[in-house]
């Protein structure tokens, strides 16, 4: 792909793009899913401390969760034994 003027170069790259930047360095950028950044939000890295999400959202509702489950245990061996 030919390029006129300055400013950086693009190319797409599957999710990512690359980009060339004034000193000709390649960067990719782009999005990345949630399922690959929430272990790293929830429990930190050796960079990062925990940023906890998931369990501060599950704490006040651990309770209600478990009743749920059980409740649906019962009803299967229930079922199951009729």
């Amino acid at each position: 792909m030919p390029h006129s003027g300055p400013g950086p170069i693009e190319r797409s790259n599957c999710a990512y793009k690359e980009r060339k930047n004034a000193k000709g360095k390649v960067r990719q950028i782009g999005r990345i899913a949630v399922a690959t950044v929430a272990p790293f939000l929830e429990f930190g890295t050796h960079k990062m401390s925990a940023r906890s999400f998931m369990t501060q959202a599950f704490e006040p509702q651990k309770e209600a969760a478990l009743n749920e489950i059980i409740k649906g245990i019962q009803e299967s061996l229930d079922e199951a034994n009729r």
